[in-house]
This record gives C-alpha cells, structure tokens and sequence, in this order.
C-alpha cells in the first residue's frame, strides 16, 4: 500500500511537471523564468510611456486646477495636451504643457548654458517634472530654474535643445501638426 501510494505520488509529480513545461513554450521552464518584463504602452510621444503622461498631466491638474468656463465640471487630466517632449534626466521628465497658465503672447526667449529658448507665442513653457514618490503629488520646475538649483546639467540643457530646436512648432502638440 505504501509502495504504491509512493508510485502513485511520484507519477502525480511527473505528470505535473510533464504538463507545467509543455505549457510554458518550447523551452519549458527556462523561458517561464526568463521572462522579460512587458514593454511599458506608449504615450503620445516616442519615449514617454502612457502611464508616464497621464501622472505628469494630472499632477499639472493638480497643482493648477482648472474649472471648465461653459460648466462647473472639473477638467479631467486626459484633457491636459502635453505641447512637447524633451526628454528624461535622472528620472524627471522634460515637457512643455502651454494651456491653462495664461501669459503674455509676445516673443520671448531665455539662455541657458549658453543655448537660447525661444517661442513666437511667448515664453517657452518648458518644465522638468519631478515624480512624487509613493503617491505623493510631483512637482514641476521652470527650465531655468531646474538647472539652477543642478537638477540638469550643461549635457542635459544641449540635448533639450536640440530636441526642442528640430521642429520649429515644437510648441504644437502632435494631433495638430
């Protein structure tokens, strides 16, 4: 009875495995373990991930609320338009988000490290979003101020300039260019 309550463990085991193997793919338990992580799903521009942008868009939600003027509705943070993507330094994440702030609709510009900024349609609206952690809201700061305090450095400012700089409607967001 014990010799076949042992045989009949064993083969349950076998079988088991057997089946855990075959399900996995054609390299069995080698490739169930070897998996790579899914790829994060893209956000509207290449290089910031879905997830990525709708927290920047509701953290900007949050720390500039806004009331839609035809109701009393609150707007929704898939309604923010991110305007440009300039890159991710030390995970903090550069963008330009236009809408909302107001501003004066004159040229300006700015320098910084030796590269210029401008914008037709005003001061560019460039910040370095800086992730909360564990839930906590993020924080943006003004280009010239994140390099100021050394979140960026001369590196960084060149690749967000060229960035910036390779279309001259950087500012247009890309359902309307």
């Amino acid at each position: 009875m014990i010799k076949t309550t042992k045989f009949l463990l064993i083969l349950t085991v076998l079988a088991l495995l057997t089946v855990f193997c075959s399900c996995t793919n054609a390299n069995g338990l080698r490739a169930f373990f070897n998996k790579k992580p899914a790829e994060p799903e893209p956000g509207t521009f290449p290089g910031l991930d879905k997830v990525t942008e709708l927290r920047i868009k509701q953290d900007y939600l949050d720390l500039y609320p806004f009331k839609s003027k035809k109701n009393a509705e609150n707007i929704k943070a898939d309604m923010v338009v991110i305007d440009g993507y300039f890159g991710t330094f030390n995970g903090n994440v550069v963008v330009e988000i236009n809408w909302g702030r107001g501003g004066v609709a004159s040229p300006r510009s700015f320098t910084i490290a030796g590269y210029k900024f401008s914008d037709s349609h005003g001061e560019p609206k460039i910040d370095l979003w800086i992730p909360g952690e564990q839930g906590l809201i993020g924080i943006f700061c003004r280009l010239p101020k994140a390099y100021e305090l050394g979140f960026l450095t001369d590196e960084d400012i060149k690749n967000i300039h060229d960035s910036y700089s390779k279309d001259p409607y950087a500012w247009n967001p890309p359902r309307f260019r």
